[in-house]
């Protein structure tokens, strides 16, 4: 049985779509003993940030979150996932694989980075952590399902092979 990828044309348009909507969204959540202090968004992880902590305490400074790289390449990928969606030629299907595929990275390492940085800076503070937020997982799903649609589609235009049949074998009744 073959997947009949022209049913489900429109998953690359939508989830594309959806992964750029995500940028808007909370990436990451700063908690301080499970209450939110802060929560940046995927853009604002791109352009660099100031996050003020949550209250008026004047002991507390405020923190400059600098320009996330793989930020900015999850976003130009989601850009070019959206352009590619709409476009129509030859080599459209394997492009957005690659693309797809180096969203999933991109996002994969900024979590990693994320994490890293925030056990560097406040390693004396255990009790504050970070948590992904809900633009974190639908890009992270956006770029996943056209992956998986893309390679599936791919898989499909290939035509299989015909086995070769030993005319031995093969009974003439």
């Amino acid at each position: 049985m073959s997947f009949d990828y022209k049913k489900y044309k429109g998953i690359p348009k939508i989830s594309s779509i959806v992964v750029l909507i995500a940028f808007f969204l909370p990436f990451f959540l700063i908690k301080c003993n499970g209450q939110t202090l802060a929560s940046i968004n995927g853009v604002k992880l791109c352009v660099g940030t100031e996050v003020a902590p949550a209250g008026n305490s004047s002991s507390a400074e405020s923190e400059i979150i600098t320009p996330k790289p793989f930020a900015s390449i999850g976003l130009l990928a989601a850009i070019g996932g959206v352009v590619l969606a709409f476009l129509k030629f030859e080599k459209r299907t394997l492009i957005q694989v690659i693309t797809a595929s180096l969203g999933l990275l991109s996002l994969l390492i900024l979590n990693v980075n994320m994490k890293l940085a925030l056990g560097n800076s406040a390693s004396s503070q255990k009790m504050i952590t970070i948590e992904m937020g809900m633009g974190y997982y639908l890009a992270f799903l956006g770029f996943l399902a056209t992956l998986v649609y893309c390679i599936m589609e791919l898989k499909g235009d290939k035509q299989l092979a015909v086995p070769i049949v030993d005319e031995e074998l093969v009974d003439d009744e």
